[in-house]
């Protein structure tokens, strides 16, 4: 047994170090030891601050998982990880979307196949029933690239349908339903989507509304009613109803692109989302301040309508990114010109802070043409008559997806 030379402690022979006052030993020149070497960088190592750092967030990102009260429904989810291993990405996945509001984690592409489930019904008697839906289509960007493959699209019903009736953008399939019985129509979507940004256009490149062709202004530059059943109207497009707060706004700019991001902005502070049914006319959402997806882009549009740029709602379902989710939804298409003569149709999500780009978890299923005819056609696409009444409920069902590659974009 030999003594510390510092506190006079005993040491054992395999000791390194004074246990009582910390002190290193044997001597200096024994420090150099292969042994003493190793467990002093084994020391070292499990102390960097690039470990400490880690440990830090390793421990705030689990304790924000149990404290965040937008994580409960994943917290359920823990017993099934071992099981499902995967689960455990997706919840992390889950968490910096939490964490990081501000940017959208998007898909480069998406394959899907959806099921948009209509459950027609009849009470008090008997009906003929007619559901219209538009037939979607490949889309594709001014450059070429595609945005939208539809690799397939079909129907079936659990009573037999007519055969079906065309009349472009239309498909109509017609049925007949007892008293009290009840039918299932399936309409299938098989797609490819793929992410596209319009980031080429700016304000530097961006043309005037004088170099806009005339017949895209003829085609959208009025007003649209949508036809109701029963023959009633609502102005949902009025351009005079929002000519005057449009020129308050832009007041002499004729840059395309600084005009539609000027009616962009004011429309995503001026109107705050909340869930609507029949759409609202863009006066009323341009009085009350609030509206669905569908009334922030018919106020866009009028107001862009107004300013003398042809822009024009599309329809169709989105998904969340995970695709556990799917709604009907409403986008912008609007017309921007470049200095070079080029003209292009951008896409922007106003309930959803998307300024010219396309994200892949979506089937665009129509683009309005400017016929008010067919506007009011889409929002009231089942119609029935006879000696009962109908009625139609509907579900959206996503069978399998997979997707391909991510990009960071920011919230504008």
């Amino acid at each position: 047994m030999r003594s510390c030379s510092n506190c006079g402690a005993g040491i054992d022979p395999t000791d390194i170090q004074c246990f009582t006052c910390g002190r290193l030993t044997p001597e200096e020149n024994e420090y150099q030891s292969p042994s003493f070497r190793d467990r002093r960088v084994r020391r070292v190592r499990r102390t960097t601050p690039g470990r400490r750092l880690r440990r830090y967030v390793l421990v705030i990102g689990i304790a924000l998982f149990f404290l965040l009260p937008q994580t409960a429904d994943h917290r359920g989810r823990m017993r099934q990880y071992p099981d499902d291993p995967s689960k455990i990405m997706e919840d992390v996945n889950n968490l910096w979307d939490i964490l990081n509001p501000q940017f959208y984690k998007v898909a480069l592409n998406a394959t899907f196949l959806l099921e948009r489930r209509l459950t027609v019904s009849a009470d008090g008697g008997s009906v003929d029933f007619t559901i219209r839906i538009p037939e979607p289509v490949d889309v594709v960007a001014e450059d070429g690239t595609l945005i939208q493959h539809m690799k397939d699209f079909y129907w079936s019903s659990s009573v037999p349908l007519e055969p079906p009736g065309r009349s472009p953008p239309w498909i109509f399939l017609n049925g007949s339903l007892s008293s009290g019985e009840t039918a299932v129509v399936t309409i299938t979507y098989s797609v490819t989507a793929l992410f596209y940004e319009w980031d080429f256009l700016g304000r530097r490149n961006s043309g005037t509304p004088d170099d806009i062709p005339q017949t895209l202004k003829d085609q959208y530059l009025h007003d649209e009613e949508m036809i109701r059943p029963g023959g009633r109207y609502r102005p949902l497009i009025n351009l005079s109803a929002v000519s005057d707060i449009t020129s308050d706004l832009v007041g002499g700019t004729t840059n395309v692109y600084d005009m539609v991001r000027i009616i962009y902005d004011f429309v995503r502070d001026h109107v705050t989302y909340q869930v609507g049914t029949e759409p609202k006319t863009c006066l009323e959402t341009l009085e009350g301040g609030v509206g669905d997806c569908d009334d922030m882009v018919l106020l866009f549009t009028a107001m862009c309508r107004a300013a003398g740029i042809p822009a024009y709602p599309g329809y169709g379902f989105v998904s969340n990114t995970k695709f556990r989710s799917w709604g009907g939804h409403s986008w912008a298409v609007v017309t921007i010109p470049d200095r070079h003569g080029a003209i292009y149709h951008a896409h922007i999500d106003l309930a959803n802070g998307k300024f010219l780009w396309y994200d892949p978890y979506r089937v665009i299923e129509w683009h309005s043409d400017g016929n008010e005819q067919n506007l009011g056609d889409y929002y009231f696409f089942f119609q029935s008559r006879g000696s009962g009444r109908g009625s139609v409920d509907q579900s959206l069902v996503i069978n399998s997806y997979s997707t391909r590659g991510e990009k960071l974009i920011r919230v504008n």
